[in-house]
């Protein structure tokens, strides 16, 4: 027997405020990491700085892709249904 795995799925709202959230502790972080690295010039401390802007990133355009996504989907039904009414 296979054993489903169930996603959580966040609405709009929750995404967003979980993905602000992170993104406002994962700036700091790089932020933080990108001075001591600098202050520092030890080279673990860039490839902890490089690993988070990746995470941050990671997080951030998801979030972006699927708010800009979301308009455009939009966007097309309604001009398919404008087009079909025509």
């Amino acid at each position: 027997m296979k054993r489903r795995v169930k996603h959580v799925i966040l609405n709009h709202n929750e995404y967003l405020h979980y993905s602000v959230a992170t993104n406002v502790v994962l700036a700091i972080l790089v932020v933080f990491l990108g001075t001591y690295a600098l202050d520092t010039g030890a080279m673990i401390w860039w490839f902890a700085w490089i690993i988070s802007i990746y995470y941050w990133l990671g997080i951030t355009m998801p979030a972006l892709w699927r708010l800009t996504h979301r308009h455009i989907k939009k966007r097309s039904k309604n001009n398919e249904e404008k087009h079909n009414n025509s």
